[in-house]
């Protein structure tokens, strides 16, 4: 593995929104996109451990140590990449919350139970005294459970 010297801090959101505002890619096309840097960035920590294991089994069966200097630089890329992580996924929680108001804005309220939705429907179609009836009944068995 060949690893820089030093990594470019970077604004990996920053550079993820521009990119997302030059393709006009939607909330949910973003989404993936978020998902895949992810996704890349797992795949990439994953083969840094491995090289890790990997060099040192061969040191340990060479009977020498592990190069310091790589295993260091090893090690501050997998933070680098931790943090780079860490700030994609915060932004994708804000994109996931978005699409959800969007769907609750387009879709009624979200989170509107089966049950809720049933007591709303009785509420009109019902009389007056047969729903009492019935919600004195529910509410009895409520509290017995």
């Amino acid at each position: 593995m060949q690893m820089k010297e030093e990594y470019e801090q970077r604004d990996v959101v920053a550079e993820l929104r521009a990119d997302r505002e030059d393709r006009g890619l939607s909330d949910e096309e973003y989404r993936e996109e978020l998902i895949a840097e992810i996704d890349q960035i797992d795949a990439t920590k994953r083969d840094i451990k491995s090289q890790i294991h990997h060099r040192a089994n061969q040191a340990k069966q060479e009977g020498r140590g592990i190069n310091q200097v790589w295993l260091r630089r090893a090690k501050d890329k997998i933070d680098h990449l931790t943090r780079e992580r860490a700030e994609i996924r915060t932004e994708l929680g804000d994109i996931n919350e978005r699409i959800k108001e969007l769907r609750r804005a387009h879709h009624g309220q979200a989170g509107e139970t089966l049950a809720q939705e049933f007591m709303k429907a009785a509420k009109q179609e019902l009389d007056p005294e047969t729903f009492e009836a019935i919600l004195e009944k529910a509410t009895l068995r409520a509290k017995q459970e």
